[in-house]
């Protein structure tokens, strides 16, 4: 027997779809989620998987997988400390982005969390017109000189990219060799590989994300690849990306922005064919996990893909399909409120811990609430305002997530 084994790495747990190629038996399979390594869960439910089916590691035909460690990665901004070089004068991009804005007259709207630290984006004398020809010839010990500072100051991160690079990619290209001869090793993006569009904030923009991600991706998936091999499994593993289709191990270090929304995509796809197999032309998937909820839509049984879409706060110029992240899922609010009603002024605990924002005011709102009506005071109270003050704690803590989210918060919020 062969087996075809698709895996789903979420937040609270390791989801398997196991398809046995001779009989068309599909079966799922569930292993709790390790959060230390993502890749343990892996193999560990796929060990499991073998043993329920008598099967050897050999039979194992096919392996893909849809991780969120991208996108934990930048949601919790765990990504690398990068280093960007583009042509002088044009260091800025990043920082003033474009005109269009999500709150053009708000003044309390809050700018996405910087990836690049203070300094660590620079400029060269170099330039390249709009017609592909050179300007002003790139300054090669320059570069030698900021990739030292880069290096001194404990980049592990360069991202590239220059004016018109699209058009003529020399000097991008002549960066990317200095780089790697004055710093061996180092991670290394350039936006004429990456993404070679015009539109200079968006292919810069696409250009650090990828950099930003790219050595916390390059360790998972070599050792996710390390991990199964060494169980037996012999054929390579592939990633979904995030337009539902799959890549390999190679092109997800090169391009690891392209599993920005890597797992959920995959479910989009699954309901798309779902669809179609039940005449149904119009879909709504929606997958309730154990940290986040994820929303889609399927029209005319194809799911909407974009070509642009912003991944926390900044624009990435890849094909996308269009999911809706909303952080804190039920499993959070539930644990939380559990933990606010066990323990007497709870709420002030949670200001202090990094838990998503929206479950702390849930939390905390319920306990003012409960404060005030003084039901944890020895005096006590009936079961009327007892249940008045649950309800009206629950009420209140939305209305506290309401009230974040139209002063600019995300989807994703910590303190």
């Amino acid at each position: 027997m062969k087996y075809m084994i698709g895996v789903d790495v979420g937040g609270t747990f390791t989801d398997f779809s196991v398809f046995e190629q001779e009989s068309g038996r599909l079966f799922h399979f569930k292993h709790s989620f390790t959060n230390y390594d993502s890749s343990v869960a892996i193999v560990n439910g796929i060990l499991e998987v073998l043993n329920m089916e008598h099967a050897t590691a050999q039979q194992v035909v096919y392996l893909a997988h849809g991780t969120t460690v991208s996108t934990n990665a930048l949601i919790e901004k765990k990504g690398a400390k990068v280093g960007v070089i583009t042509t002088e004068g044009f260091n800025d991009i990043m920082e003033i982005g474009i005109q269009k804005r999500p709150f053009m007259y708000d003044t309390l709207g809050q700018k996405p969390e910087p990836l690049i630290m203070s300094g660590m984006n620079r400029g060269v004398p170099e330039r390249i017109a709009h017609d592909g020809s050179v300007v002003t010839p790139l300054d090669e010990e320059a570069v030698r000189k900021l990739v030292a500072y880069f290096k001194a100051n404990g980049v592990n991160s360069i991202a590239v990219s220059t004016l018109f690079s699209f058009i003529n990619p020399a000097h991008e290209k002549r960066i990317k060799e200095i780089i790697a001869a004055e710093y061996p090793g180092v991670y290394t993006t350039i936006s004429s590989e990456l993404v070679p569009e015009f539109r200079e904030y968006s292919r810069m923009s696409t250009t650090v994300l990828n950099a930003y991600l790219g050595p916390v991706m390059k360790d998972y998936v070599n050792n996710f690849q390390n991990s199964v091999k060494n169980i037996g499994i012999q054929v390579e593993p592939y990633v979904t990306q995030s337009n539902g289709s799959i890549i390999s191990i190679k092109e997800t270090i090169e391009c690891p922005i392209k599993t920005a929304v890597s797992g959920p995509s995959a479910g989009v796809i699954a309901a798309a064919n779902i669809g179609r197999q039940c005449g149904a032309d119009k879909i709504i998937p929606f997958d309730m996990g154990g940290t986040s909820a994820d929303i889609s839509l399927i029209e005319n049984y194809e799911p909407q893909v974009s070509n642009e879409r912003l991944v926390e706060g900044y624009p990435a110029r890849i094909p996308m399909i269009n999911i809706i992240t909303i952080g804190a899922s039920g499993a959070v609010f539930g644990i939380l409120l559990a933990f606010g009603m066990m323990f007497p002024n709870a709420e002030l605990f949670l200001m202090f811990i990094p838990i998503p924002i929206k479950a702390k005011y849930f939390v905390i709102g319920y306990g003012l609430i409960e404060l005030f009506l003084g039901i944890r005071s020895s005096s006590g109270g009936g079961d009327n305002i007892a249940h008045f003050a649950h309800l009206g704690g629950m009420l209140f803590g939305l209305i506290l997530i309401l009230y974040w989210r139209k002063k600019g918060g995300g989807n994703h919020g910590y303190f």
